[in-house]
């Protein structure tokens, strides 16, 4: 349940295509126009695009309610490496980490940086080609249309497929049929998608307004 990372990290760090969203799509479908809009063109474009759900609870944010699963933009500690920080305020010769994060989960953090970084250096997160040092990471299967494979980044990550499907076919089916979109196997048209857009970011206008 987090940030998309096409917001936020990748493409500030290289031109190619972003590593795409996943829970923020969920929570108010305008990641989820870019998203569809983008990937359901890939067989005419020469792109890769890899999906991925970031699904742990990290042990730092204990102080969020026991009801607060993985939360918008959690895996960015992870992404940018915070979990090594060191805290400097200490009076004494011993190595204190920042943040109270376990030694299971820095591992899973180099992890993720490592995915991050294969994917800026060689358009896959898969290719460890240059990287100063090699993981074994769980392979990221890349996302299509046809497989709507993902990643499922955890302690204990796994490939898994259609994220989310049953919950998003509001926003996939029903939406465009209630503006007189033809609904084919392909999922929802792109005039619909920048309908809900719009109609998405006035609502924000406006509670903004009150």
């Amino acid at each position: 349940m987090c940030v998309c990372v096409c917001e936020c990290v990748c493409v500030c760090v290289c031109a190619r295509v972003c590593v795409c969203a996943r829970a923020c799509v969920l929570l108010n479908g305008v990641s989820k126009f870019f998203l569809n809009t983008f990937r359901n063109s890939l067989p005419a474009k020469p792109v890769r695009v890899f999906q991925y759900e970031f699904q742990h609870r990290s042990t730092a944010f204990s102080f969020k309610p026991p009801y607060v699963q993985v939360d918008h933009a959690d895996e960015l500690f992870y992404v940018l490496g915070f979990l090594f920080l060191l805290d400097n305020n200490n009076n004494n010769n011993n190595t204190y980490w920042k943040y109270g994060f376990s030694d299971r989960e820095r591992e899973l953090c180099l992890d993720i940086m490592a995915y991050w970084a294969n994917f800026a250096a060689n358009g896959d997160p898969n290719n460890q080609v240059g990287s100063p040092r090699n993981r074994s990471l769980v392979t990221w299967p890349r996302y299509m249309p046809s497989s709507k494979d993902y990643l499922r980044l955890d302690m204990t990550s796994s490939a898994d497929v259609a994220l989310r499907g049953t919950r998003m076919k509001f926003w996939n089916e029903a939406v465009p049929r209630m503006m007189g979109e033809d609904v084919g196997s392909s999922g929802t048209t792109e005039s619909a998608y920048l309908m809900m857009f719009i109609s998405l970011c006035a609502g924000v206008i406006m509670n903004a307004d009150i």
